[in-house]
């Protein structure tokens, strides 16, 4: 049977008012499925920390969670297990307490439970993280603390379903279901739920959570653009040019991104934090992924883009572009300090010629380029140890590039898009840019 949910465990305080008063269930957050529909993308990566819109599965689940009242969270794991721990933490940004649980991703929910609470003495509640929806766990709590006491018996097992199909969710009721109890049943709420399971269902979430038509589920980021037909949001420190933002289009973009003023975007967009968009691009209807840079002139339709690999969930193929200038994987996993430690001559000559400038009356500075000249540090690169993935240098580009009141934001993408940036000549470019700082 199909259990309606009650409009006040949603829609009125007394459903808030009896969701605070239900028993706190246990919480599993099944992050431990193995997806290889997914690949290349769960290849180095678990499928349940893929963004969606700017923030992975995880975090839109433990949103939910966290606005619903709950506070302690099992997380399932298996062999990413690592990786998803250093993004979630402890959970004490969401107001969480979070546990993991190690898996062979293969074990039921029952099985699960089990092990988590052994003697069944709270509701428990399994939800798939691979799964993007509206927020619906309050209306749940709800409905166990209202119609659940008189529809469901002990041990039941119900299946949370919105628009027809499957939100992810799965609620137990305290106790063992005897053997001849009712089959599991079906709470019907409204709101949306989009299984992530391919690579069209990847681009399909993301295209349908930028254009707004996920009830609940919230962007982060400012406004650049809010008209009647476009929408612009870019997340902190990023940097978009808004006028060649097509009629129609809907766009977000992470944080510390670049997108140059001569990009192009149309259709519904997602850009990812820490990307870099060259001149003369045209991204349209597109999804891309965190630390991708895109050089001029390339055109991104009706696809994903991770680095270099240029995915097309309708027509199945994948391509890895080989030409740097087109395109490059700026991940520090991708490019540690050490691959620029070997300093060109060309730069040990540059700091020779720039030690009797104006700049040496710093001294700091000048041991700095004499360490250049040695062959010991870049003449260009970061200035502290924050950034592995960028070298250590004597000159940092948003020296040369940006105002003295320019904020760090600014600064550090400044200096990320020239030091990660293809392309030879960077270190004369950067000198002819900033000569007058110099001099």
């Amino acid at each position: 049977m199909t259990h309606a949910a009650p409009a006040t465990t949603h829609e009125t305080p007394q459903g808030a008012a009896q969701a605070a008063t239900a028993p706190v269930p246990k919480v599993l957050l099944r992050a431990d499925r193995d997806t290889p529909e997914l690949s290349p993308l769960s290849d180095d990566r678990p499928a349940a920390l893929l963004p969606v819109a700017g923030k992975p599965l995880l975090f839109h689940a433990l949103e939910d969670l966290a606005l619903s009242g709950i506070h302690d969270v099992v997380v399932a794991v298996s062999h990413f297990g690592t990786l998803i721990e250093d993004d979630l933490g402890d959970g004490r940004r969401w107001g969480l307490t979070l546990a993991y649980l190690p898996t062979d991703g293969r074990a039921s929910d029952e099985t699960l439970r089990a092990r988590i609470d052994p003697r069944a003495s709270h509701p428990f509640l399994a939800i798939d993280a691979q799964i993007v929806r509206s927020p619906v766990v309050t209306a749940c709590l709800g409905w166990l603390a209202g119609d659940a006491a008189e529809t469901a018996g002990p041990g039941d097992t119900v299946t949370v379903t919105t628009d027809g199909r499957t939100a992810g969710i799965t609620v137990v009721r305290p106790g063992r279901r005897p053997a001849d109890g009712p089959p599991p049943s079906h709470l019907a709420l409204p709101g949306m739920a989009l299984p992530v399971r391919t690579l069209a269902e990847y681009h399909a979430a993301n295209m349908r959570a930028v254009g707004g038509e996920i009830p609940g589920l919230f962007l982060d980021g400012r406004d650049v653009v809010n008209t009647a037909e476009d929408r612009l949001i870019a997340e902190v420190g990023s940097r978009v040019k808004a006028r060649r933002l097509q009629d129609g289009s809907m766009a977000h973009v992470g944080q510390y991104t670049l997108v140059d003023g001569r990009a192009s975007l149309a259709g519904r967009v997602v850009i990812g934090a820490e990307c870099i968009i060259g001149p003369d691009t045209e991204i349209r209807d597109s999804v891309i992924l965190p630390h991708t840079h895109i050089g001029a002139g390339l055109r991104v339709e009706n696809a994903i883009m991770s680095g270099t690999l240029l995915i097309r969930p309708d027509l199945h193929t994948h391509t890895v572009i080989d030409d740097p200038g087109l395109a490059a994987d700026l991940h520090p996993a991708s490019r540690r300090r050490d691959a620029f430690a070997a300093t060109p001559l060309s730069e040990r000559l540059l700091a020779l010629a720039l030690m009797p400038a104006g700049l040496m009356r710093r001294r700091a500075r000048h041991r700095d380029l004499w360490r250049v000249v040695l062959g010991r540090m870049r003449l260009f690169g970061v200035r502290t140890t924050d950034t592995p993935d960028l070298p250590r240098g004597a000159i940092a580009p948003s020296e040369l590039m940006l105002p003295e009141t320019a904020s760090p934001e600014e600064c550090v993408l400044a200096d990320r898009v020239a030091l990660l940036s293809p392309g030879g000549a960077r270190s004369l470019r950067l000198l002819l840019h900033g000569w007058r700082h110099l001099l």
